[in-house]
């Protein structure tokens, strides 16, 4: 599995992903507030810090720092996301099974599908989160980040996953909505539920 030899296979992890301003993180963090059963496993990046970022999501790292991890064997779900680099440590989720919590990841859409797909140790439920294109775009503004048409190009890109092995989950009301859904998905006891999407 990772690196400490926990190789339960009734573990199971959970990954949200989606469109940029779908609420990925938002909807992660209200997953683990006050949760003792789930922990949150931050991603690396070479992306400097932006003004929206939330605490405990990211560490930014210098790129010979991420070189460093990933010439070490210490990086999974390396790839690259607009300009950046982005990587889950693998000892951070060996650190959330090894304190019984079951980890969440927030990570790209191409990613997300690999791990939800790949034949692992942990069980991984995956979300794909999306929202209409105007409010995608009103969220970015709201965020101090106008959308581009670079962003508008992510997005096609990304919407290219939006299905099996990931569910897709709505995001265009009120977020207790979609915070609905995305604990409905993961709290589903038969784990080989047909993906497809919640409305």
């Amino acid at each position: 599995m990772w690196s400490n030899g926990v190789d339960d296979d009734r573990t199971v992890g959970y990954v949200i992903t989606g469109t940029r301003g779908s609420g990925k993180t938002t909807v992660a963090q209200m997953l683990t507030r006050g949760s003792g059963s789930i922990g949150r496993v931050p991603s690396v990046t070479t992306r400097p810090p932006r003004p929206d970022d939330r605490r405990d999501t990211y560490f930014h790292l210098a790129e010979h720092e991420f070189d460093a991890l990933a010439a070490d064997g210490r990086l999974i779900l390396v790839g690259t996301y607009g300009a950046a680099r982005y990587g889950i440590v693998a000892d951070s989720i060996d650190a959330e099974l090894r304190a019984g919590r079951r980890p969440l990841l927030t990570v790209s859409p191409d990613a997300a599908a690999a791990l939800v797909a790949g034949a692992r140790p942990v069980r991984w439920r995956g979300a794909f989160l999306d929202a209409r294109d105007d409010l995608l775009d009103g969220r970015l503004r709201a965020a101090g980040r106008a959308a581009r048409a670079q962003d508008r190009r992510q997005r096609v890109a990304d919407r290219a996953f939006a299905g099996p092995p990931l569910t897709v989950v709505r995001n265009d009301g009120p977020l207790s909505d979609a915070v609905r859904r995305v604990r409905r998905l993961f709290d589903l006891a038969d784990a080989g539920s047909s993906p497809g999407q919640l409305h």
